[in-house]
Protein backbone atom coordinates (compact mmCIF):
# COMPACT_ATOMS: atom_id res chain seq x y z
CA UNK A 1 0.00 0.00 0.00
CA UNK A 2 0.95 3.74 -0.95
CA UNK A 3 0.72 6.63 0.99
CA UNK A 4 1.61 10.35 0.28
CA UNK A 5 2.38 13.17 2.62
CA UNK A 6 0.74 15.47 0.67
CA UNK A 7 -0.09 18.31 3.00
CA UNK A 8 2.22 20.75 4.27
CA UNK A 9 5.10 19.17 6.06
CA UNK A 10 5.87 19.20 10.35
CA UNK A 11 8.99 21.56 9.02
CA UNK A 12 7.12 24.08 8.68
CA UNK A 13 6.20 27.70 8.65
CA UNK A 14 6.88 29.47 5.70
CA UNK A 15 11.10 28.92 4.30
CA UNK A 16 11.55 26.45 7.59
CA UNK A 17 11.60 23.36 5.18
CA UNK A 18 14.82 24.95 3.21
CA UNK A 19 16.79 24.46 6.51
CA UNK A 20 16.00 20.93 7.45
CA UNK A 21 18.38 18.68 5.99
CA UNK A 22 17.24 15.52 3.76
CA UNK A 23 18.83 13.50 6.33
CA UNK A 24 16.73 14.68 8.95
CA UNK A 25 13.54 14.27 6.90
CA UNK A 26 14.84 10.18 6.42
CA UNK A 27 15.76 9.70 10.86
CA UNK A 28 11.96 10.58 11.19
CA UNK A 29 10.89 8.41 8.99
CA UNK A 30 13.74 5.90 10.21
CA UNK A 31 12.08 6.26 13.82
CA UNK A 32 9.20 6.17 12.75
CA UNK A 33 8.04 3.50 10.34
CA UNK A 34 10.46 1.13 11.75
CA UNK A 35 8.78 0.52 14.77
CA UNK A 36 5.28 -0.21 12.55
CA UNK A 37 6.04 -4.26 13.02
CA UNK A 38 5.78 -4.11 15.84
CA UNK A 39 3.50 -1.69 16.92
CA UNK A 40 0.59 -3.27 14.55
CA UNK A 41 1.71 -7.26 15.55
CA UNK A 42 2.94 -8.41 12.09
CA UNK A 43 6.75 -8.80 11.78
CA UNK A 44 6.82 -9.27 8.24
CA UNK A 45 5.86 -5.74 7.58
CA UNK A 46 8.31 -3.40 6.18
CA UNK A 47 8.15 0.13 4.83
CA UNK A 48 9.93 1.67 1.81
CA UNK A 49 10.61 5.35 1.27
CA UNK A 50 10.87 6.44 -2.02
CA UNK A 51 10.37 10.46 -2.05
CA UNK A 52 11.09 13.07 0.12
CA UNK A 53 10.66 16.64 -0.13
CA UNK A 54 14.03 18.14 0.89
CA UNK A 55 15.48 16.01 -2.37
CA UNK A 56 13.39 18.70 -4.73
CA UNK A 57 9.99 16.32 -4.15
CA UNK A 58 6.66 17.31 -4.10
CA UNK A 59 5.99 15.40 -1.16
CA UNK A 60 7.12 12.43 1.06
CA UNK A 61 6.10 8.81 -0.43
CA UNK A 62 6.86 5.92 0.24
CA UNK A 63 5.03 1.98 0.43
CA UNK A 64 4.46 -0.95 2.89
CA UNK A 65 5.49 -4.25 2.10
CA UNK A 66 4.43 -7.44 3.74
CA UNK A 67 7.44 -9.90 3.19
CA UNK A 68 6.84 -13.64 3.10
CA UNK A 69 8.64 -14.38 6.38
CA UNK A 70 9.80 -12.09 9.65
CA UNK A 71 12.31 -9.14 9.12
CA UNK A 72 15.02 -8.05 11.35
CA UNK A 73 14.82 -4.68 12.61
CA UNK A 74 17.23 -3.38 10.91
CA UNK A 75 15.88 -4.28 7.60
CA UNK A 76 12.42 -3.13 7.83
CA UNK A 77 12.68 0.19 6.35
CA UNK A 78 14.67 0.40 3.47
CA UNK A 79 14.94 4.21 1.04
CA UNK A 80 14.95 3.62 -2.38
CA UNK A 81 14.02 6.58 -4.78
CA UNK A 82 12.40 6.72 -7.96
CA UNK A 83 11.41 9.08 -10.69
CA UNK A 84 7.68 7.44 -11.30
CA UNK A 85 5.12 5.86 -8.45
CA UNK A 86 1.62 5.09 -8.55
CA UNK A 87 -1.11 7.74 -9.10
CA UNK A 88 -3.79 8.15 -6.09
CA UNK A 89 -7.24 6.36 -6.70
CA UNK A 90 -9.35 7.52 -4.39
CA UNK A 91 -11.58 4.12 -5.12
CA UNK A 92 -9.38 2.19 -3.02
CA UNK A 93 -8.07 4.41 -0.68
CA UNK A 94 -8.93 2.94 3.13
CA UNK A 95 -11.97 4.54 4.65
CA UNK A 96 -13.25 4.81 8.35
CA UNK A 97 -16.11 3.37 9.24
CA UNK A 98 -18.34 6.30 10.38
CA UNK A 99 -20.72 4.43 12.60
CA UNK A 100 -17.75 3.20 14.89
CA UNK A 101 -15.65 6.55 14.03
CA UNK A 102 -17.80 9.60 13.82
CA UNK A 103 -16.10 13.02 13.50
CA UNK A 104 -16.51 13.41 16.82
CA UNK A 105 -14.45 10.30 17.37
CA UNK A 106 -11.62 11.28 14.66
CA UNK A 107 -11.53 15.16 16.21
CA UNK A 108 -10.36 13.60 19.44
CA UNK A 109 -8.03 10.93 17.79
CA UNK A 110 -6.39 13.63 15.92
CA UNK A 111 -6.12 15.77 18.99
CA UNK A 112 -4.54 12.61 20.68
CA UNK A 113 -1.84 12.02 18.04
CA UNK A 114 -1.13 15.75 17.54
CA UNK A 115 -0.16 16.33 21.29
CA UNK A 116 1.57 12.74 21.60
CA UNK A 117 4.26 14.32 19.07
CA UNK A 118 5.07 17.39 21.46
CA UNK A 119 4.62 15.23 24.78
CA UNK A 120 7.36 12.78 23.12
CA UNK A 121 9.70 15.10 22.13
CA UNK A 122 10.05 16.89 24.97
CA UNK A 123 9.87 13.81 27.03
CA UNK A 124 12.76 12.41 24.90
CA UNK A 125 14.89 15.65 25.27
CA UNK A 126 14.16 15.50 29.14
CA UNK A 127 16.26 12.13 28.88
CA UNK A 128 19.43 12.72 26.51
CA UNK A 129 19.78 16.84 27.65
CA UNK A 130 18.48 16.64 31.15
CA UNK A 131 16.13 19.32 32.84
CA UNK A 132 17.76 22.74 32.34
CA UNK A 133 18.78 22.22 28.93
CA UNK A 134 15.44 20.99 28.00
CA UNK A 135 13.44 24.05 29.97
CA UNK A 136 16.05 26.41 28.10
CA UNK A 137 15.39 25.03 24.59
CA UNK A 138 11.49 24.79 25.10
CA UNK A 139 10.94 28.46 26.70
CA UNK A 140 12.88 29.15 23.18
CA UNK A 141 11.23 27.50 20.48
CA UNK A 142 8.00 28.36 22.25
CA UNK A 143 8.98 31.91 22.20
CA UNK A 144 9.48 31.70 18.56
CA UNK A 145 6.66 29.34 17.83
CA UNK A 146 4.17 32.16 19.48
CA UNK A 147 5.85 34.75 17.28
CA UNK A 148 6.31 32.81 14.26
CA UNK A 149 2.41 31.52 13.90
CA UNK A 150 0.64 34.64 15.59
CA UNK A 151 -1.37 35.62 12.41
CA UNK A 152 -2.56 32.55 11.47
CA UNK A 153 -3.53 30.78 14.86
CA UNK A 154 -5.20 34.84 15.92
CA UNK A 155 -7.14 34.34 12.27
CA UNK A 156 -8.39 30.75 12.92
CA UNK A 157 -9.75 31.20 16.43
CA UNK A 158 -11.35 34.41 14.83
CA UNK A 159 -9.26 36.90 17.12
CA UNK A 160 -9.72 39.81 14.84
CA UNK A 161 -8.99 42.73 17.93
CA UNK A 162 -6.39 43.09 20.35
CA UNK A 163 -6.06 44.00 24.07
CA UNK A 164 -7.96 42.41 27.35
CA UNK A 165 -10.78 40.90 25.62
CA UNK A 166 -9.21 39.40 23.08
CA UNK A 167 -6.23 37.91 24.67
CA UNK A 168 -8.86 36.13 27.21
CA UNK A 169 -10.84 35.00 24.17
CA UNK A 170 -7.45 33.57 22.89
CA UNK A 171 -6.80 31.57 26.09
CA UNK A 172 -10.60 30.04 26.58
CA UNK A 173 -9.79 28.76 23.12
CA UNK A 174 -6.40 27.64 23.13
CA UNK A 175 -7.46 25.38 26.15
CA UNK A 176 -10.66 24.44 24.74
CA UNK A 177 -8.84 23.21 21.36
CA UNK A 178 -6.17 21.47 23.79
CA UNK A 179 -9.19 19.53 25.63
CA UNK A 180 -8.04 21.10 29.17
CA UNK A 181 -10.24 20.99 31.96
CA UNK A 182 -10.52 24.57 33.18
CA UNK A 183 -12.62 27.50 34.60
CA UNK A 184 -12.60 30.99 34.26
CA UNK A 185 -13.16 33.57 36.78
CA UNK A 186 -13.58 37.56 36.60
CA UNK A 187 -12.91 38.90 40.06
CA UNK A 188 -12.71 42.44 39.22
CA UNK A 189 -12.08 44.47 35.63
CA UNK A 190 -9.55 44.01 33.95
CA UNK A 191 -8.78 40.75 35.71
CA UNK A 192 -9.09 37.22 34.79
CA UNK A 193 -8.12 33.79 36.94
CA UNK A 194 -7.80 30.46 34.90
CA UNK A 195 -7.70 27.52 36.85
CA UNK A 196 -5.99 24.83 34.49
CA UNK A 197 -7.33 21.27 36.38
CA UNK A 198 -5.16 19.43 33.37
CA UNK A 199 -1.90 20.09 31.50
CA UNK A 200 -2.65 18.38 27.82
CA UNK A 201 -0.72 16.68 26.65
CA UNK A 202 1.07 16.31 29.58
CA UNK A 203 0.22 14.11 32.51
CA UNK A 204 0.20 15.73 36.45
CA UNK A 205 3.54 14.63 36.90
CA UNK A 206 5.57 16.73 34.48
CA UNK A 207 8.24 18.79 36.34
CA UNK A 208 7.63 22.22 37.33
CA UNK A 209 10.46 24.13 35.53
CA UNK A 210 9.01 22.69 32.21
CA UNK A 211 5.65 23.63 32.98
CA UNK A 212 7.15 27.29 33.36
CA UNK A 213 8.81 27.30 29.55
CA UNK A 214 5.94 25.49 28.45
CA UNK A 215 4.41 28.79 29.92
CA UNK A 216 5.87 30.79 27.37
CA UNK A 217 4.16 30.07 24.54
CA UNK A 218 0.13 31.13 25.71
CA UNK A 219 1.99 34.06 27.41
CA UNK A 220 3.66 35.15 24.34
CA UNK A 221 0.66 35.30 22.29
CA UNK A 222 -1.30 37.02 25.19
CA UNK A 223 2.00 39.51 24.88
CA UNK A 224 1.20 40.03 20.93
CA UNK A 225 -2.24 41.20 21.70
CA UNK A 226 -1.42 43.48 24.23
CA UNK A 227 1.70 45.65 25.69
CA UNK A 228 0.07 46.45 28.71
CA UNK A 229 -1.38 43.05 29.34
CA UNK A 230 0.55 40.69 32.24
CA UNK A 231 0.53 37.19 32.63
CA UNK A 232 1.27 35.50 35.24
CA UNK A 233 1.16 31.69 36.64
CA UNK A 234 1.44 29.60 39.67
CA UNK A 235 1.22 25.70 40.49
CA UNK A 236 -1.22 25.59 43.51
CA UNK A 237 -4.55 26.49 43.83
CA UNK A 238 -6.26 28.36 47.00
CA UNK A 239 -7.55 25.35 47.60
CA UNK A 240 -3.65 24.00 47.56
CA UNK A 241 -4.43 21.13 44.57
CA UNK A 242 -0.94 19.75 43.71
CA UNK A 243 -2.44 19.52 40.46
CA UNK A 244 -4.03 22.15 39.33
CA UNK A 245 -2.30 25.53 37.87
CA UNK A 246 -3.67 29.21 38.09
CA UNK A 247 -2.93 31.90 35.39
CA UNK A 248 -3.81 34.97 35.66
CA UNK A 249 -4.10 38.01 33.05
CA UNK A 250 -4.47 41.61 34.39
CA UNK A 251 -4.68 44.78 31.92
CA UNK A 252 -1.92 46.97 33.60
CA UNK A 253 -2.89 50.03 31.22
CA UNK A 254 0.76 50.79 31.06
CA UNK A 255 3.25 49.72 28.92
CA UNK A 256 5.04 46.60 30.10
CA UNK A 257 7.65 45.75 27.74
Amino acid sequence: MWIRYVHEDLWNDGSALVAVPASAQRATFAAWHSRNASLMGCRRLGYVCTKVRQDGEPYNEGYFIEHDQDVAAEDVIRFEAVSHSPAFDPRRAPRLDPTLWPQERVSRARRKYGGAYLEGHVHTMLSLYGLDATCLLVKQVMAMLAVQNQRRLFREMNISETGFAAALSFLRRLLSSRGDDFAVELPKQDVAVITLRSHRPFGDDLPEALREALFTFPSMCVRLLGGTILMTRCRETATGAPDHEVWEIRDTHRWLY
